[in-house]
């Protein structure tokens, strides 16, 4: 999109061509958000801050950095705090993606969850 010379466009096409491209950088500058799900304390925590710093190191080798905004929470590896951190980021519009969580037994919570999730549905 920048290689294009919008000069020789057709007036109405340049105008157009314009305001697309301007749609784009502003969506560009908006960043996404992802929601990183670790345990962070309790009997896990090493885990989760080595995750953590891996994820950290590679953001900022990346020129995706300032694209991404994250939203940590702290599992504690502890079930039922997952449950309760999923419940609520499913109300979140803005979050995009979400990283975790680590523990076998979260993983398996999930895996239920949305088991029980399209049983529901597809009845």
């Amino acid at each position: 999109i920048n290689d294009i010379d919008p000069f020789y466009l057709p007036g109405y096409f340049s105008s157009l061509f314009v305001s697309l491209k301007n749609l784009v950088e502003d969506e560009i500058k908006q960043p996404v958000t992802v929601a990183v799900l670790l345990p962070l304390s309790g009997s896990n925590k090493e885990m989760g801050l080595s995750y953590l710093l891996g994820l950290s190191k590679f953001l900022d080798r990346s020129n995706i950095s300032k694209r991404i905004r994250l939203l940590v929470y702290d599992t504690k590896g502890i079930v039922a705090n997952t449950l309760e951190i999923i419940n609520h980021l499913s109300t979140e519009l803005e979050i995009m993606a979400v990283l975790g969580p680590l523990t076998r037994d979260e993983i398996l919570l999930l895996k239920l969850k949305k088991s029980l999730i399209s049983s529901i549905f597809i009845e």
